[in-house]
């Protein structure tokens, strides 16, 4: 997994509210209808609490005639008391100063029966803070930069827990994770069913009620387990059910981070070793053994609304599975947004949440397990663009993600040869005409740029080519690129980052870009030179992005592969901070 730094980032910020939570009794006349309220003791005009620079700490007064309770995701905000009893008291919300210099931001909450008071905290990086409280739990908008989020808390808890049986969370035990699952795509058994995963290790969470379709692949989460259930549903994945649990909804909660997870490399022997589970991989050398048709061909049965997911088998035409185990199949969920796409005829790379399952023949009584392979959406099945294999001969090797190479003894050692060659880092396309593409040599030697040529291939809004003098722009590169430096070229009329070189282009989301040593090409975005880039809903894939090449690539592909990349939505609002935290930098 690949992860990087989070700088900054902004969320949206709401109003305040007083909340009355109803119930009934027998006796009506001695019930005292329940409710709470908070008050902000001082406020400005916008009705927000303010904390100096100078100061931690602000105060807000709580009234209510039921036991209350403060929750919050947030390691940089404290509250004091946590917790209460009917009546009025003064609570304490208390920050940590802001180390980092960039403006953060987080939710916290108060909380009586089944009604909650949010509040969202902004704090610049001088340390000032303000407090908007708000009746309705905010939606973030995701930082622009990804943070770092450690495997060691869920690697122990999975430790302690998978005990081959259903335990009980007896004690709270905390950790982080980021969502792999995307909920609007649906391609997931249940939207009560999500899957998250930290460092090396991934669970899922079986959820109390359906997941927020808010929710993005990326966000972080906070995760309490206290009074879970933790065991392996029909001896498959593990999981943390959080079914009939009260206070469920407050203990998977979005921090407002973000975090990139970069697909493990793994061999299909990998997976029949059942070494991952609940976790992010990448099938190199794979293939459909039944292509041409729907990924979910099922119907529902006669009276039926719905019907089952369906398993698509795959081979890489060389591993032999065991005996007890099915062929390693790609998972197509019945409500997936993208079950009537054909299965391609072409063979590579592909992208998944690998789990387990195991099924039992009824009269035999003998078990199978069953590997599968979760797409999040329709790019992670994009690798598949080279020619098929045929079964029994080996595929091509697919390296180790971290290969340790074989020395060859020679008398004299010679000095290690230059590795990779020009990448394109990044690609911007944004609002007018913000549009930049950065090159960067990942190498350890200087680059003459002189036999480079960037191209961009114009396609219009209807997906056809352009003909004529516009059909491609091709910027021919001078001079010399350093080791470790980077070339930003800029549309003439970009104006929030003017650092770059004026280049003679123009793409607007559904252009290819490819980057040529001669005449050949080295790197690429896009579906090919000769189709329009579009998603497998038709719409402009590269259109109001950031494409950043993850740290871990040192070379170009002249295949694109999404997993190399992550992707920043760019809004009016962010806009500006985007484009600049991401190019004049590798």
């Amino acid at each position: 997994m690949t992860t990087s730094k989070i700088t900054r980032w902004t969320l949206l910020l709401a109003s305040c509210a007083t909340l009355s939570l109803a119930s009934c009794k027998d006796n009506d006349d001695a019930y005292e209808r329940p409710s709470i309220s908070v008050t902000q003791l001082t406020k400005d005009s916008n009705g927000n609490t303010l904390i100096g620079k100078d100061e931690s700490t602000a105060t807000l007064h709580i009234r209510t005639n039921r036991s209350w309770t403060a929750t919050t995701a947030l390691d940089w905000l404290s509250i004091s008391p946590e917790s209460g009893d009917a009546g009025e008291r003064d609570v304490t919300i208390k920050v940590l100063k802001n180390a980092s210099g960039a403006t953060r931001q987080g939710q916290f909450a108060f909380k009586a029966g089944n009604e909650t008071l949010y509040y969202t905290i902004t704090q610049a990086g001088d340390g000032s803070a303000v407090i908007t409280p708000g009746k309705d739990q905010p939606t973030p908008n995701l930082p622009s930069n990804p943070t770092t989020v450690d495997g060691a808390a869920l690697a122990a808890f999975i430790e302690k827990y998978d005990k081959g049986q259903s335990v009980t969370v007896d004690e709270e035990t905390t950790f982080k994770a980021v969502l792999l699952s995307d909920i609007t795509a649906n391609n997931i058994t249940s939207l009560k069913n999500i899957v998250v995963q930290a460092g090396e290790v991934g669970i899922t969470l079986r959820l109390n009620a359906n997941a927020s379709k808010d929710w993005r692949p990326g966000a972080v989460f906070t995760i309490k387990t206290k009074g879970t259930k933790v065991g392996r549903y029909q001896d498959g994945s593990l999981q943390i059910d959080y079914t009939g649990l009260n206070d469920a909804t407050s203990m998977v909660t979005p921090t407002g981070e973000v975090a990139t997870i970069t697909p493990k490399a793994v061999t299909f022997a990998d997976i029949y070793a059942g070494k991952y589970d609940n976790i992010l991989v990448a099938v190199d050398g794979a293939q459909f053994k039944t292509p041409g048709k729907e990924l979910n061909p099922n119907k529902p049965a006669q009276g039926k609304t719905s019907a089952g997911s369906y398993f698509n088998a795959l081979t890489d035409c060389a591993t032999q599975v065991t005996a007890g185990v099915s062929d390693l199949s790609v998972a197509i969920s019945y409500y997936s947004t993208f079950k009537t796409t054909i299965a391609s005829d072409k063979n590579g790379r592909i992208v998944g949440i690998i789990q387990r399952s195991v099924t039992t023949n009824k009269a035999s009584g003998q078990s199978t397990k069953h590997y599968n392979l979760w797409p999040r959406t329709a790019d992670d099945l994009a690798g598949l663009t080279a020619e098929r294999c045929t079964e029994g001969t080996a595929p091509t090797p697919t390296p180790s993600p971290d290969p340790t190479p074989t020395p060859t003894p020679t008398p004299t050692p010679t000095p290690p040869a230059t590795s990779g060659d020009l990448i394109i880092s990044a690609y911007i396309e944004g609002l007018g005409n913000e549009k930049y593409i950065q090159i960067s040599n990942p190498t350890d030697q200087e680059i003459d740029l002189s036999t480079y040529t960037l191209l961009v291939k114009n396609f219009g809004k209807d997906n056809k080519a352009t003909e004529g003098k516009f059909a491609e722009s091709r910027i021919a590169l001078r001079g010399k690129l350093a080791a470790g430096a980077s070339l930003v070229l800029r549309h003439e009329q970009a104006k929030v980052y003017t650092a770059g070189t004026v280049a003679d282009f123009s793409f607007n989301g559904n252009d290819p870009v490819a980057l040529l040593k001669g005449t050949v090409t080295i790197d690429q975005i896009g579906n090919g030179m000769e189709t329009a880039w579009i998603d497998s809903h038709k719409k402009f894939a590269g259109a109001d992005i950031v494409l950043h090449r993850i740290a871990s690539v040192k070379a170009p592909s002249a295949t694109f592969s999404a997993d190399q990349w992550e992707r920043v939505a760019i809004t009016k609002e962010n806009q500006d901070a985007t484009i600049k935290s991401y190019l004049g930098k590798r």
